[in-house]
C-alpha cells in the first residue's frame, strides 16, 4: 500500500476564513458609510448588518492558533455586493468542508442568504 502524505487543509481552512472574514467586514464598512446617508431604516442599512454579523461569524470560526490576518479592501465596489458574498461563498468552497471549523456550513448558508438579498 503506498504511503500518503498528510495534507495541510486545516491551514488552507483557517487562510480561507480569515479572507472571507476580512473582506466581508470591509465591504461592510463601506457599505455603513452609505447607509448613513440613506438613513436607518433603508434596505443598505439592513444589508450592511447582515454583512457584519456574516463577517464577525466567520471571524469566530477561525482557530485561535492561525496566523493569517490579512488587510483587505473591498473586493468590489460597494454596489456590487453581489459580487464580493459569491466571491466569499466561492473561497469557501475551494477547499473541503473537511478543513474548515465546525460550524462552516452555517456560513455557507449566510452566505447563500445574503446572495439572495443582494440580488433583490
Amino acid at each position: 500500500m503506498p504511503e500518503t502524505t498528510p495534507t495541510t487543509h486545516a491551514t488552507d481552512g483557517a487562510a480561507i476564513l480569515t479572507r472571507v472574514a476580512a473582506e466581508l467586514e470591509a465591504t461592510a464598512r463601506k457599505l455603513w458609510a452609505r447607509a448613513e446617508a440613506e438613513g436607518p431604516l433603508c434596505a443598505t442599512y439592513t444589508f450592511a448588518q447582515d454583512l457584519h454579523l456574516t463577517a464577525d461569524y466567520a471571524a469566530g470560526l477561525i482557530p485561535p492558533e492561525a496566523e493569517h490576518q490579512p488587510q483587505v479592501e473591498p473586493v468590489a465596489a460597494a454596489g456590487d455586493l453581489l459580487t464580493v458574498v459569491t466571491e466569499a461563498e466561492s473561497l469557501l468552497r475551494s477547499v473541503p468542508i473537511e478543513a474548515l471549523p465546525p460550524g462552516s456550513s452555517q456560513l455557507v448558508v449566510r452566505l447563500a442568504d445574503l446572495a439572495r438579498q443582494a440580488r433583490g
